[in-house]
């Protein structure tokens, strides 16, 4: 797994997929784009809810806080949201400012290396099993 942090307008980063973090519930902020088909999927931005738009190659994760633990588990979702298609890049905007983004990047590295891993060790026990 590479993880890069790029500082570039989020629409100048080429990816297979774009990661959206829905905060709070909150389906008015700017980044949230396709309030239609969300609806349609009955995706209200509860914490750990999670829609994939295969046609627009978004994933929106809904989170409580940008708490490092609701972090973490996010980005582990979109790990396990993305192994099972043809995504080996993901691009995600960071909310925070400063030294706080520090600490967003942090809990996202982390989730991203979680996720991975439990899809190496499912891989493995079914390779024992067969």
């Amino acid at each position: 797994m590479n993880i890069q942090i790029i500082n570039k307008k989020l629409t100048q980063i080429k990816a297979d997929a774009e990661l959206i973090l829905v905060v709070n519930k909150n389906l008015k902020h700017k980044w949230v784009k396709d309030i239609k088909e969300l609806k349609e999927q009955n995706f209200k931005g509860l914490g750990e809810e999670a829609a994939y738009l295969t046609h627009k190659k978004k994933i929106y994760i809904g989170i409580e806080s940008l708490a490092h633990d609701n972090l973490r588990l996010a980005a582990a979702q979109a790990v396990q949201a993305v192994r099972t298609r043809k995504v080996k890049s993901l691009k995600l905007g960071f909310y925070g400012l400063g030294a706080g983004r520090q600490t967003l990047a942090k809990a996202m590295a982390e989730g991203f290396i979680l996720g991975a891993y439990e899809s190496i060790n499912t891989n493995q026990s079914r390779r024992r099993l067969i």
